[in-house]
């Protein structure tokens, strides 16, 4: 247990990898002088026990559960981290009881100094943001706040700079500010703290302004961002395909992790900004463009970015999976995602898209969201719904509520369907009469019922299925799709 007032501030001398999580080193001065093997120190606001002492070197080890729930594994060499040893029963408690378990990520949204006095608002998750209350106790970075006030999107505190508990150096001016943004790059050396603040902040300098033909609305909370990339489960060998690089706070964070990135974004100048921010990191191709050629077709130069990246991983002796992974703009998700799974087929994708999109991609047959796309994907992959996302964790902030979806690939139902091309158009054509009885659309495709061989050909095929009179084309599931396909091209099918 720890009482929020930071004792010393310490520096990181070492970040070693130790999959699937890692080891931090911490200079920790005068803290390490009785230090023991198995101590709990509240570091940056985690409780983290002492693996290992040498001199004033104190070393702890980072799990996946800490790494998810916590910035530390963002930090590198000479950063800043708040310490606090635990509490003794004999001291007195001049903070609040703090546990040194996070219960999520924030970030500083705005920070405003009046002579002594500092004010700063931290957004923070809806969840976390209920259980606050003005007046109440919050521990940010390890550091004992008081809570001034809580809305639906953010809380506000203000003091004086906090004080240590000891007689150590006083913390640094930014000790209290929360870490919850990605560090900065070791290629580039500059973060993306992607919230509202900075992106006006920074369109404005650079002269850019918002296109909603393009659907530019930005992911501005943190934790969110985290989530799609922690959900997409990205391998060191891996091909990602971003689309809208936007500020490149998502591509910095699919660069850390994959082999190669290539990133498609429309807008020239915000090409050029996500050039600039990765400018140094050589796993990053940004294609200027719009992703598709067509609607029912993507843009060569993109396909291009993706065989070169196949090649480069080729020649070095790798092999992994393509993935897609991006904050779709909504006006181009539903061909992006159809036009990938009929030529280029992902392992798996995780996207943020409309709620509603994101339900027809997982919809079942007779669902109110069951349409073409839910045909399509539901005959190739399985999905879920990771998140629904409100509009405030956008900016400018979307009319409607969004999600996180993620579907992977499952290749043996892929490779039932023979002809992937001519069921892609059966299912788009039949879908343009959904409402309508299934009998006469298939007619209308063998034909038309003034033939009477098409009438006979369905007729058959209703005979073969069992289905009813009535039956309409969303009461039918993706797997009798496939076959009702195979068997419309051959003109035979057995009813099993």
């Amino acid at each position: 247990m720890f009482t929020g007032l930071v004792e010393h501030l310490g520096r990181i001398l070492a970040v070693i990898p130790e999959p699937p999580g890692l080891r931090l080193a911490i200079d920790a001065g005068p803290l390490a002088a009785d230090a023991v093997i198995g101590e709990s120190i509240c570091t940056s606001g985690c409780c983290l026990s002492v693996v290992r002492i040498d001199g004033p070197r104190l070393e702890f080890q980072l799990g996946p559960e800490t790494l998810n729930r916590t910035t530390l594994g963002r930090r590198g060499v000479g950063d800043a981290v708040n310490l606090e040893r635990s509490l003794r029963l004999s001291d007195r408690l001049g903070g609040h009881l703090v546990t040194g378990h996070v219960d999520g990520l924030g970030e500083l949204a705005e920070r405003i100094e009046e002579q002594d006095w500092v004010t700063c608002r931290f957004t923070a998750p809806p969840d976390l943001l209920i259980q606050m209350a003005g007046k109440g106790s919050i521990a940010v970075d390890g550091v004992s706040l008081t809570v001034v006030d809580v809305d639906a999107a953010s809380f506000g505190v203000a003091g004086q700079p906090p004080r240590h508990k000891g007689p150590q150096r006083r913390p640094e001016r930014d000790q209290a500010q929360p870490t919850a943004g990605p560090k900065p790059d070791a290629s580039t050396g500059r973060a993306v703290r992607q919230t509202t603040a900075y992106l006006r902040n920074l369109f404005e300098e650079v002269g850019f302004s918002i296109d909603a033909r393009k659907g530019q609305n930005f992911l501005v909370d943190l934790n969110l961002l985290d989530l799609l990339e922690r959900s997409a489960e990205i391998e060191p060998d891996d091909i990602v395909l971003e689309v809208g690089s936007g500020t490149a706070a998502l591509t910095e964070r699919l660069a850390r992790a994959a082999f190669r990135v290539v990133s498609a974004e429309i807008d020239r100048r915000l090409a050029t900004l996500a050039r600039d921010r990765l400018i140094d990191a050589e796993n990053v191709t940004i294609v200027e463009g719009d992703v598709l050629a067509s609607k029912h077709r993507l843009a060569p130069a993109v396909l291009a970015a993706i065989d070169e990246a196949e090649a480069a991983r080729q020649a070095a002796g790798r092999s992994g999976r393509f993935l897609l992974v991006a904050n779709l703009p909504y006006c181009v998700a539903t061909p992006v995602i159809s036009n990938l799974l009929l030529v280029r087929p992902f392992a798996s994708a995780t996207v943020t898209v409309q709620r509603e999109m994101g339900e027809r991609m997982i919809a079942a047959a007779g669902s109110h969201a069951y349409n073409a796309l839910s045909v399509w994907v539901g005959a190739q992959c399985r999905g879920e719904i990771v998140r629904i996302l409100p509009p405030s964790a956008f900016w400018p902030r979307p009319k409607v509520d969004s999600a996180i979806v993620r579907i992977n690939l499952e290749p043996e139902r892929r490779d039932r369907i023979a002809d992937l091309q001519g069921f892609h158009e059966f299912v788009r054509d039949i879908f343009c009469h959904r409402r309508k009885v299934l009998r006469g659309v298939l007619v209308r495709l063998a034909g038309g019922k003034q033939q009477p061989e098409a009438v006979a050909k369905v007729e058959r095929l209703y005979e073969a299925f069992g289905f009813e009179r009535s039956i309409r084309a969303e009461e039918i599931p993706p797997d009798t799709f496939v076959r009702l396909h195979e068997c419309f091209a051959a003109d035979s099918c057995p009813a099993s």
